[in-house]
């Protein structure tokens, strides 16, 4: 879990949570972590515990990263396909598989042909997208892509190119694919959600070449039978 300055830990013994329920825990945690640790025994005993009662609460300090940085990046994962399943608590803890990465202008952030094996998130300033030189589109904060390359190898299709200082979040593949297994519940929502996207864009694209095989033989009245035909190279 990505850690903020003025977090609380808590660890315990089932003495404590197993006589007091989360949410009196949760308003008891204010305070020193003296007084915390102080209440929260004396909670379980209120509550007739008779069990060994253990607390460790921890407070952390300046050390911990930024509150400001941490909120700035749970902001733009909230507004990513990827992680719209999330809730606020699974939300920090995929934080902390994210990696910072800054580019400077003119710097390729992933090129075309390269095997892939991270999805990139800009945070900060824009990015243009090239294919076979030509320039396609530019990417702006909140924007990601390689999202692909987190279900395997997968050759980049386009160069992505800063044209302005940015700052961006990346996801590799191995730290993602850590997170499925040690965090299952976690992994499928994301993998649902990337399952979704790649359907999407499979129905978008399948309609845009039904759109341009219409164009190429001029039938307004071309058979929607035909509406999911793919080449064969897709």
């Amino acid at each position: 879990v990505q850690l903020a300055q003025g977090d609380t830990l808590l660890l315990c013994s089932d003495g404590l949570c197993g006589y007091v329920d989360a949410a009196g825990i949760v308003a008891r945690m204010r305070g020193t972590a003296e007084r915390i640790a102080h209440d929260l025994v004396q909670a379980a005993l209120d509550a007739g515990g008779h069990d060994n009662v253990s607390v460790v609460v921890a407070r952390c300090r300046s050390e911990a990263a930024d509150s400001d940085v941490l909120e700035g990046r749970l902001a733009r994962m909230r507004s990513l396909f990827l992680f719209q399943e999330l809730d606020e608590a699974e939300l920090r803890n995929v934080a902390s598989y994210l990696r910072s990465r800054k580019y400077r202008p003119g710097t390729s952030m992933v090129s075309e042909g390269q095997e892939g094996d991270e999805c990139i998130i800009i945070v900060q300033g824009t990015a243009a997208v090239y294919a076979n030189s030509i320039e396609l589109s530019d990417l702006g904060p909140g924007s990601q892509f390689g999202e692909l390359a987190l279900t395997g190898p997968w050759v980049r299709s386009a160069t992505v190119t800063a044209k302005t200082p940015v700052v961006a979040l990346a996801l590799h593949r191995d730290r993602y694919e850590h997170l499925c297994r040690t965090q299952p519940a976690i992994g499928i929502k994301i993998q649902r959600a990337l399952n979704r996207h790649c359907a999407e864009r499979l129905a978008a694209l399948t309609h845009r070449l039904e759109r341009v095989q219409r164009a190429l033989i001029g039938d307004r009245n071309y058979p929607v039978t035909n509406r999911y035909r793919l080449p064969a190279d897709i």
